[in-house]
């Protein structure tokens, strides 16, 4: 948990888990490359990168900070 926390701390911060992956909240930056983390990188952290990647952001998964 302390690697998420790091991460937080240094960076742009939204929140994704409340959100269904077809949905992308408001405020994620299209200008810049998105960082996704959490706990399950199989399931949740890799389809919200899918995700973000199909409506053509630029997203990326944390090694630091998934789980």
């Amino acid at each position: 948990m302390g690697e998420i926390e790091a991460i937080r701390q240094r960076y742009d911060w939204i929140p994704m888990n409340d959100w269904p992956p077809s949905k992308i909240p408001e405020g994620v930056p299209r200008n810049r490359p998105i960082l996704v983390c959490g706990f399950y990188d199989g399931i949740c952290v890799q389809e919200q990168r899918d995700s973000l990647r199909r409506k053509g952001y630029e997203a990326y998964i944390s090694r630091q900070g998934t789980f």
